[in-house]
């Protein structure tokens, strides 16, 4: 079954990064991503392209946004269609 990419998480396609590389990253052997992002895997970048690569792109950061809290996690568990459907 090939995956066309529907299914991905759409923030794996975000960023300014993801740009850089074909449009599914994920089936490109490790030699080709290297040579897509111009770098070198013996030395990595030179210090002056990993500032112009952070001036550029910003810090390699995750995401700080709002988290899920425990209680609706819970909640989404208990109140699932097939949860309900499925319980003896």
């Amino acid at each position: 079954m090939q995956n066309d990419g529907e299914d991905i998480h759409p923030r794996s396609r975000e960023g300014p990064m993801h740009n850089a590389l074909s449009n599914d990253p994920y089936l490109l052997s490790g030699d080709e991503v290297v040579q897509q992002m111009s770098t070198d895997p013996e030395n990595g970048l030179s210090d002056a392209e990993a500032g112009a690569r952070m001036t550029k792109f910003g810090l390699n950061e995750l995401d700080t946004g709002p988290s899920v809290s425990m209680v609706r996690i819970l909640l989404r568990q208990l109140f699932n269609a097939m949860g309900l459907v499925c319980s003896p």
